[in-house]
């Protein structure tokens, strides 16, 4: 059970962020512009992708609390089959010292020589002890059952409250972001249309970029997983994906080291505390380097570069390391 306290705890230390304050969208005497809608558009954009992990993770504790429902009730069945056939065998015995005639219906204890009323207090006590055995076992497990599941079902509540928390923040961090678009559509002065020009630059402007490949020194897995991750280039952000499409940061994560082999939660928190810590001094194609108090996470492909899925509204892209906060990094 130890196992599951660490993650619980740190479902428990991000409840602070539903304290957050939506930013000020109201009541001001001067209209917005149209940088300051961007301005609050990329906070909340901000504010979104760090709920939307932690509700990745208090999901991700909630299956592993029922997980843990289930197995806890499959070994109650095993206790109580054990604890059945323990009853069984001393009825057996019991019976077979009957059949014998040293417990038989209205025997006296003297009866018999001196060997005879040994061999007959000998089984009473024997049996006697095992009663007391097997009863005191079942309620030890019983017990032990007991507060197991109630630390359980606990943890299922907990992540429950947490996840519907989570998810109603989400809800009013939406509306907040569908208010600013509004905002900026409205102040935003519409673009003059150019003149049409002669040629191919039309096209050769729609064509896109070519898709990003990884050529750095790393080999074997790191190289794989950075490989994975620029192939996502320009896909874009959605909460909760993790493909093949669409993304949120833990599921490009998770699913860039699928490709190693290596299977991650779909919690930026929680993949933190699975992998080996490098020093930032220390970081290879392929590692996982976290922003923002282990709120964001991102591939490292070298030259203090990440591939990340950033945030409502954006796509799939290289960021330098230096442009957000670094909370940490690892090492599947």
């Amino acid at each position: 059970m130890g196992s599951a306290r660490r993650p619980m705890a740190v479902l428990g230390a991000v409840v602070a962020v539903l304290g957050l304050a939506l930013l000020p969208g109201g009541g001001a005497t001067a209209a917005p512009s149209p940088a300051d809608a961007e301005r609050q558009l990329q906070a909340l954009g901000v504010q979104m992708d760090h709920v939307n992990e932690q509700a990745n993770s208090a999901r991700v504790q909630l299956k592993r609390a029922k997980a843990q429902q289930v197995g806890l009730q499959r070994q109650l069945a095993a206790s109580q089959a054990a604890l059945d056939a323990a009853q069984d065998q001393v009825g057996e015995i019991a019976q077979a010292a009957y059949r014998d005639g040293r417990l038989r219906p209205g025997a006296s204890l003297l009866e018999g020589g001196p060997g005879d009323l040994l061999d007959r207090m000998a089984t009473l006590t024997w049996l006697s002890d095992q009663q007391r055995t097997t009863l005191a076992r079942a309620r030890t497990r019983q017990a032990d059952y007991d507060d197991a599941r109630a630390r359980v079902d606990l943890q299922v509540k907990t992540a429950t409250r947490l996840q519907k928390q989570l998810d109603g923040r989400k809800a009013e961090l939406a509306q907040q972001v569908t208010k600013w678009e509004r905002i900026k559509r409205t102040v935003t002065p519409k673009p003059t249309p150019k003149p049409e020009r002669s040629g191919s630059s039309s096209s050769s402007s729609s064509s896109g970029r070519p898709p990003a490949t990884y050529d750095g020194p790393a080999t074997g897995n790191g190289a794989r997983v950075a490989r994975f991750a620029l192939a996502q280039l320009g896909e874009p952000y959605v909460f909760g994906a993790a493909g093949p499409n669409a993304w949120d940061c833990s599921g490009l994560t998770e699913m860039a080291w699928a490709q190693a082999g290596v299977s991650l939660p779909h919690s930026a928190h929680l993949q933190y505390y699975q992998i080996r810590h490098v020093s930032r001094s220390n970081l290879q194609a392929g590692d996982l380097v976290f922003f923002y108090g282990l709120e964001h996470v991102g591939v490292y492909i070298g030259n203090n570069q990440v591939v990340h899925a950033p945030q409502p509204g954006e796509s799939v892209k290289i960021t330098s390391i230096n442009y957000m906060p670094f909370s940490g990094a690892g090492r599947p």
